[in-house]
């Protein structure tokens, strides 16, 4: 069984007008996932005014979704409010509906600061014939959400940010990060960032795809919004889970 993913790195900030391009590479390609970055429709610097951002940016995904019914959407993330609180959430559409969400676990510093609330857990849900998991940015550092995961995926999305910083201490490693996830909970790993800035500090895309056994594709531009499709094989995921002892759990 092969599923398509479509890698959406976009720029930061988008404008409801930029969904249009969004909408026609969906109708065109077809894919059976598509995935956002973190934040994608985020400008504003009060959390008031990025709830109101992403509920417009959500609403419009939601009538895109509606006409391209085959595929799931993995909406990045969004300022939620619910019962008075503001979560960072990856909403998840299909044909039009909210099927699930995911509220981002371990929140940074700044995320605190500006009166974001922690989400509690890891789940999956089904969709697409697969099993699927998120991590959002922060939680994908932390061990504990693998293994939260781990047995319990298929395919795993990761919407995030990534700053471009001088003297990096995570460039050396920050690849195989995503591999040793991969690996840890015998899924593959979608990371899918943006290009622009984000409350003032810029931010660069890093999108990859990565397996248990390698990393499968890479953005090639780091500073470019890119729109790729990348072919998934589970067949192959499940025959690599049946020859590691890691999962027979």
């Amino acid at each position: 069984m092969k599923k398509t993913v479509l890698i959406l790195q976009t720029r930061t900030g988008l404008e409801l007008g930029d969904f249009e391009g969004i909408e026609k590479t969906l109708l065109e390609k077809k894919p059976d996932f598509a995935c956002l970055p973190e934040y994608f429709a985020t400008k504003s610097k009060k959390i008031k005014a990025q709830h109101e951002e992403g509920s417009k940016a959500l609403a419009r995904l939601k009538k895109i979704s509606a006409k391209v019914q085959r595929t799931v959407i993995v909406c990045g993330t969004v300022v939620e409010k619910n019962k008075g609180k503001f979560f960072s959430t990856c909403f998840i559409l299909k044909s039009g509906r909210i099927i699930g969400r995911h509220r981002k676990v371990f929140l940074t510093k700044n995320e605190l600061k500006r009166g974001l609330t922690a989400g509690r857990t890891f789940k999956t849900i089904k969709a697409a014939g697969l099993r699927l998991g998120f991590f959002i940015c922060n939680d994908v550092l932390k061990p504990f959400s693998a293994h939260a995961l781990a047995g319990k995926a298929d395919l795993i999305f990761v919407p995030l940010l990534s700053p471009k910083r001088k003297n990096d201490p995570t460039a050396a490693w920050r690849d195989n990060l995503f591999r040793l996830r991969a690996f840890e909970t015998g899924t593959y790993v979608v990371k899918v960032g943006s290009v622009g800035s984000f409350l003032g500090e810029k931010v660069v895309g890093r999108s990859i795809v990565a397996s248990p056994w390698a990393i499968l594709w890479k953005s090639e531009n780091e500073e470019k919004p890119c729109q790729t499709l990348v072919s998934l094989d589970f067949n192959l995921l499940n025959k690599y889970r049946k020859t590691e002892p890691l999962y027979r759990y």
